[in-house]
């Protein structure tokens, strides 16, 4: 699905800007992460970088390929035990 957007900026080089760009944004992988990590697809995608670093780098918003893989890690504790996350 395309994802438009529209920016307005403070600085008169960069102009008011409006982009539309068929690919997913890398900060919601973070969302899923954390809602449901088994709604992320793995495998080559394109991603669309960081919205935040995107707008304080100043650098044109387009999307850039990437790999996407999980696998479970074990988190101890401290205390001897851990689980499986």
């Amino acid at each position: 699905m395309p994802i438009r957007r529209s920016f307005f900026s403070y600085f008169e080089a960069e102009g008011d800007q409006s982009v539309k760009i068929k690919a997913q944004p890398e900060d919601e992988l973070f969302n899923l992460i954390r809602l449901n990590p088994d709604l992320i697809r793995t495998g080559e995608r394109e991603l669309i970088p960081s919205l935040i670093y995107q707008r304080f780098s100043h650098n044109p918003l387009q999307a850039e390929d990437a790999v996407i893989s999980k696998k479970k890690i074990w988190l101890s504790s401290g205390r001897g035990r851990g689980h499986l996350s």
